[in-house]
């Protein structure tokens, strides 16, 4: 071939070569469709994906014995209940108690009114703290294994208020013992709080 039919041969081959790139963008596929690039295909394959779990999750629902077709759909749930802390504080009822809770009123008014409770409702106190304070202040405490009642514990006051009379009177109660149960659960009633079964002793 002489130089002349190569040179002209080499421009048609390469006017072709550019037709195929140019074309090539516009192909179509079978049928005469346009082709999907890369990314149209990945989403069709997402998107047929997400069918696909959507279908078996509906299926899933139609097997739900809540399932009512049309007419909607009726959850049902199952809760189990422990009933192992409705009575979870169990006294007998006509035996002595003891509540360990503590009790520190911190005025003299709120000392008396404690004093008084304790008088109506039969309560003891073990171990308990007196203390009168002011400028001065005056303590008496006293053995956990010593219990006092309502009325021994104001004579103790009266005492000390002989020694210090100015000053607020202050009374601990770090457990209360009550004669019965009922009486407890008077005095519960009486101030509106809840017991705790750690806090009460038979």
């Amino acid at each position: 071939m002489g130089a002349k039919s190569r040179a002209s041969y080499i421009r048609r081959a390469s006017c072709t070569a550019d037709d195929v790139r140019h074309s090539g963008s516009n192909a179509t596929g079978r049928n005469g469709l346009p082709k999907m690039s890369r990314a149209d295909s990945r989403t069709i394959r997402v998107a047929a994906s997400r069918s696909a779990r959507l279908k078996s999750r509906a299926r899933a629902v139609e097997n739900c014995p809540g399932f009512r077709g049309s007419l909607g759909f009726v959850a049902e749930y199952r809760l189990d209940i422990d009933w192992g802390d409705v009575d979870r504080v169990h006294i007998a009822p006509d035996q002595p108690v003891t509540w360990k809770r503590e009790h520190a009123p911190q005025t003299t008014q709120e000392s008396y009114a404690l004093l008084s409770r304790l008088q109506k409702y039969q309560v003891s106190v073990p171990g308990p703290r007196v203390e009168i304070a002011g400028q001065h202040w005056l303590e008496l405490t006293c053995d956990d294994r010593l219990a006092f009642s309502a009325d021994q514990l104001e004579g103790v006051i009266n005492h000390l208020r002989g020694l210090l009379c100015e000053g607020q009177v202050t009374v601990e109660a770090r457990a209360l013992h009550f004669p019965t149960r009922q009486h407890l659960l008077d005095w519960v009633a009486e101030v509106r709080t809840e017991l705790q079964s750690e806090e009460v002793e038979q």
